[in-house]
């Protein structure tokens, strides 16, 4: 075992409380006023919640400048029936995780029999972030592409190759979302909720651009508190969210377009292209070197235009 898997789970056993007494196969494990419900065959999980808490939850408070003192219940689930049964509602089957802000809980699918390719911390981290940004804001209507691109943000932080080309190539096939669209995310597909999270997340990084400095995300959060979204947004970005919007599509074109060429398959095309292009300039090289073989060799013997009329002339005597 790693040495520093041993002083993580030793550490975790200082300041995780274990309760005991548990029903059935149902465990429990408390950190501050995190409740976290597992079955023993996702302790391994359970513990790697308690750690990202210990490790991400100061950022968390930070940047969202509030602090989360109600009770909290984190509960890995083992199947699609207990993952409807918690949330009550259905969500798409490409969630790996929700959070349901009646009750703060927050639900996450045990990879093993969800999918392998669900990013555990990331979704974990994913929905802390809207639990955060539920307390901070409360009812404020908040659009569904700012809380979706802070929560992206705070679990994965910047735009990975992949998303780049996500972008990239929805740009080519002019499939980009208007960001109102964005609000209908859990009746899309899997391929078009990627898209939106990566635009969402492209879109904070913006408009943090714009505003200049962490000082300023600051303000334009406390002017959402005082005065709303829509206000807030004119006052602290200068422009309405149309004309955001549109800035933010030509600062994405100008970034991402020209990465779809580093697709696997549209690769090949620029590949062959360019087999293609060399090809075409190989042959008139080759070309032109045979003709300044044939004028060398005209020059060498001596036989000009002259000689070939003599010779003509010759043969019809």
């Amino acid at each position: 075992m790693p040495k520093i898997l041993i002083r993580v789970i030793a550490s975790l056993f200082i300041i995780v409380t274990i309760l005991q007494g548990n029903t059935g196969p149902h465990k429990m494990m408390r950190y501050r006023n995190f409740l976290i419900k597992y079955e023993i065959t996702s302790e391994h999980l359970a513990l790697k919640v308690v750690a990202l808490l210990g490790k991400k939850m100061p950022k968390m408070e930070e940047f969202y400048d509030t602090v989360v003192n109600t009770p909290v219940s984190v509960v890995i689930v083992q199947s699609s029936e207990d993952f409807k049964a918690y949330s009550k509602s259905s969500f798409p089957t490409w969630t790996g995780a929700a959070y349901l802000s009646s009750g703060d809980i927050i639900l996450l699918k045990n990879p093993t029999w969800a999918s392998p390719e669900i990013d555990f911390q990331r979704e974990f981290l994913h929905e802390l972030s809207h639990l955060y940004l539920h307390k901070k804001f409360g009812e404020n209507n908040i659009p569904l592409w700012y809380n979706e691109g802070l929560a992206e943000y705070l679990s994965v932080g910047s735009i990975s190759l992949h998303s780049g080309l996500v972008l990239s190539n929805a740009i080519w096939a002019k499939s980009i979302l208007p960001f109102n669209r964005i609000d209908s995310l859990l009746f899309f597909s899997k391929h078009k909720a990627d898209l939106a999270y990566v635009q969402s997340l492209s879109a904070v990084l913006f408009l943090f651009d714009r505003l200049g400095d962490r000082e300023s995300v600051d303000l334009f959060h406390q002017t959402i508190l005082e005065k709303g979204w829509v206000h807030a947004f004119q006052q602290n970005m200068k422009m309405d969210q149309i004309d955001f919007e549109v800035a933010w599509y030509r600062y994405a074109e100008d970034k991402y377009r020209w990465l779809f060429i580093l697709n696997a398959e549209n690769l090949i095309w620029v590949v062959l292209l360019l087999v293609l292009i060399v090809g075409m300039y190989w042959i008139r090289y080759r070309n032109k070197k045979i003709l300044k073989k044939w004028e060398y060799e005209e020059q060498i013997h001596g036989f000009d235009d002259a000689d070939y009329s003599n010779f003509e002339s010759g043969n019809k005597e």
